[in-house]
C-alpha cells in the first residue's frame, strides 16, 4: 500500500492469504486482475474475450453505435455489453464507446464473484472495479499536473468502481482539458461514461473555474457518488469521496489509475 516501508509490506504480505495477479492484454483491453482465486481470474479473462467478440460483431452491424458522440439506443438483439453501454451513455450524455472499458470489467467482475472470489479486482486502463476484505488503494495519474501520482484513494466500502478520464494521458478523444477526472459510481460502465463527460466539461482559460464546472457536471449525473477533478495545480472534489492518502514513490505513467494492495 502507498507509504509503507518495505519491511512492513513484507510482514503484512506474509500474514495475508495468497493473491493471484494476471496481466490483461487483449488488443485495446489492457490492465490487471487480482484475486484469491486463480479460477476466477481465468473465468474473467475468458469472459472478456467472449464479450469483446460479441461487441465487435455488434459494432460491425451497427456502426452508428461505435461512432456516435451522443447516446444511441441498443437494438433488440444487442448483446448485454451493448445494453449496459447504452444505459450508461444515456445517463452521462456521451457516446456509447465512452463506456466500453467499464462495461467490459463490470461483466467480468460479476463472473469472478460467481466463481467464488472473495477478493476480485480488475483494473482496465483508467477503470477499477473491486471487492476485497481489506482496503484497496487506487492511485491517480494526472499527466503533467504536479499532483499526478501523489495521491491515492483508499477504497474500503465494497463493491466499488472508480474510473478516470484524462485529456493529457489518454489517447481517447475528448473535448476537455482535465489532467484527471476521476469518478466513483454505482458501476464501472457509469463511472467510465461520467468520467468522460466530466473531462469534456473542463474547458477554457479559467483553470480553477473549469475544475468547478467539471464537478458541477458530475453532480448532475444520476448514480455518481463522488468526483475528483485535477487540472494543473488545481484539484477539486465533490460527493462522498473516499479517503485520499499520499503515495510514496512513482506510479506507472502508462495507466490512469494504478491499484495498490
Amino acid at each position: 500500500m502507498p507509504g509503507e516501508s518495505d519491511r512492513t509490506r513484507q510482514v503484512r504480505e506474509a500474514q495475508e492469504p495468497l493473491l493471484h495477479r494476471r496481466r490483461l492484454d487483449i488488443e485495446e483491453t489492457q490492465g490487471t486482475l487480482i484475486s484469491d482465486s486463480l479460477d476466477a481470474i481465468l473465468t474473467a479473462i475468458n469472459d472478456i474475450e467472449k464479450t469483446r467478440r460479441q461487441l465487435q460483431e455488434y459494432l460491425r452491424k451497427n456502426p452508428k453505435f461505435q461512432h456516435s458522440l451522443k447516446p444511441v439506443p441498443p437494438t433488440q438483439d444487442a448483446p448485454q455489453i451493448a445494453v449496459r453501454m447504452a444505459e450508461a451513455a444515456y445517463k452521462a450524455n456521451v457516446g456509447p464507446m465512452a463506456t466500453v472499458a467499464g462495461a467490459l470489467i463490470d461483466l467480468a467482475f460479476e463472473q469472478m464473484k460467481e466463481a467464488g472470489a472473495k477478493t476480485a479486482i480488475i483494473e482496465n486502463g483508467g477503470e477499477v472495479v473491486a471487492t476485497s476484505p481489506r482496503p484497496v488503494y487506487a492511485g491517480i495519474w494526472a499527466g503533467p499536473s504536479p499532483i499526478s501520482g501523489k495521491i491515492a484513494l483508499k477504497l474500503s466500502r465494497f463493491p466499488v468502481t472508480v474510473a478516470t478520464s484524462s485529456a493529457s494521458v489518454s489517447h481517447a478523444f475528448t473535448f476537455g482539458s482535465a489532467d484527471a477526472a476521476t469518478i466513483v459510481a454505482d458501476n464501472a460502465s457509469l463511472a467510465d461514461a461520467a468520467a468522460t463527460a466530466v473531462c469534456n466539461a473542463v474547458q477554457g482559460v479559467d483553470v480553477e473555474g473549469s475544475v468547478r464546472e467539471g464537478l458541477s457536471t458530475a453532480e448532475k449525473i444520476e448514480g455518481v457518488k463522488a468526483a475528483i477533478v485535477i487540472r494543473g495545480r488545481y484539484i477539486g472534489s465533490t460527493g462522498d469521496v473516499p479517503e485520499m492518502v499520499a503515495v510514496r514513490g512513482d506510479i506507472s505513467p502508462t495507466v490512469r489509475t494504478a491499484v495498490y494492495l
